[in-house]
């Protein structure tokens, strides 16, 4: 069976050259490569002298990432098609057999999506996009790439396209992406559309491929798109949404009460800046069965913060409190094993929570 691997591109050419080479030694001798370049600057598309044996459809414009798949699907030959982002890297020559095996093997699966592995840290960026009231979380961010609950391939509601797979007659008949989604959330409308059809969204365990992420240079794409564009995107699906946070937070309460031992009561130190922490909170308490006797809550001033440095950002009062405390936050590994604030305060009872439903240890 042919299948298709579409790599929309826009100027980053080192990107591109690393995902380039990196397939043509991991994929099927009967995949073609077809590149999508566009940028209204034509020195940043004249590839011509840097790649061979694949298709490079010029276009001097931004056509933005649906339009530019979609361009790619009209031509691809491919009975599957890949959608590949140019900062994705593949050193695993089994993920493009996993990544479709699904699809193969099963005529209600419509979309699977690989797991997406941040190259500096080695840990999960994607595996899966949720739905809460106010955003879409991605469970399990930060995890390692073994983590236990990440081993098998699972349902979700979304899925990141940046390495992703579908029927080429699926893609074309649903409409492919929708082109109004200039900035994010094509890939999740595109979900919940076929989902619509009866068809489900699985992010493939096997599949395990490395995202550098944010890697376009000068494309346009400002978060002033990225806020317009969700605007487009609730207004399309505002009746159609469905919550499901609440089976993140339990799956994972059920690990974590394997894992570890939990005191009954908690003081909980709000750092994060989610909009919708009390449901978090009161979630949690719930399927961990803990008592939540107050909540501090002093919000970092940088959504998904690498590090916050407790010592300086907390009160002393909290660090020389006595009962133990839920530290919920955007990102768990921002505040895990903290030197300064664990030299200190006595800590083994002690565990954060994360906006992506992360539970762990502050130590």
């Amino acid at each position: 069976m042919k299948k298709s691997i579409i790599i929309p591109y826009h100027s980053n050419l080192k990107a591109l050259r690393a995902c380039y080479y990196s397939l043509k030694k991991t994929i099927d001798r009967d995949t073609e490569i077809i590149i999508v370049a566009n940028n209204v600057d034509s020195n940043f598309i004249n590839l011509d002298v840097n790649f061979f044996d694949c298709s490079i459809l010029k276009f001097n414009e931004n056509l933005y990432y649906p339009k530019a798949i979609n361009i790619g699907a009209q031509s691809a030959r491919g009975e599957i098609l890949i959608f590949v982002d140019a900062d994705t890297y593949f050193i695993n020559n089994n993920w493009q057999k996993e990544l479709i095996s699904p699809l193969l093997n099963s005529n209600n699966i419509g979309y699977t999506s690989s797991k997406l592995i941040n190259p500096k840290t080695k840990k999960i960026i994607d595996f899966g996009i949720s739905c809460s009231s106010y955003n879409f979380p991605h469970p399990f961010k930060n995890r390692d790439i073994d983590f236990s609950l990440t081993t098998s391939n699972y349902e979700v509601y979304g899925a990141c396209a940046a390495c992703s797979a579908i029927k080429r007659n699926t893609f074309l008949e649903i409409g492919g992406f929708d082109e109004k989604l200039v900035h994010s959330y094509s890939d999740i409308d595109l979900c919940i559309r076929l989902r619509d059809k009866g068809l489900k969204t699985i992010v493939v365990a096997n599949s395990i491929v490395f995202h550098k992420g944010a890697s376009t240079i000068e494309s346009g794409m400002s978060e002033n798109l990225k806020e317009d564009t969700k605007g487009i995107f609730c207004a399309k699906h505002q009746a159609s949404l469905s919550e499901d946070m609440k089976k993140y937070i339990e799956l994972n309460a059920k690990w974590a009460k394997k894992e570890f031992v939990f005191e009954k009561d908690y003081i909980c130190v709000n750092l994060s800046t989610v909009a919708n922490a009390e449901e978090y909170v009161k979630l949690f308490s719930h399927y961990l069965n803990i008592n939540i006797l107050a909540v501090y809550s002093k919000p970092y001033t940088t959504r998904d913060a690498d590090y916050i440095n407790l010592t300086y950002f907390l009160d002393y009062n909290i660090q020389s409190m006595k009962t133990p405390i839920i530290y919920f936050v955007d990102n768990f590994l921002s505040i895990k094993n903290d030197p300064l604030w664990t030299n200190y305060r006595v800590c083994e009872c002690d565990f954060i929570i994360d906006r992506n439903y992360n539970i762990d240890f502050i130590l």
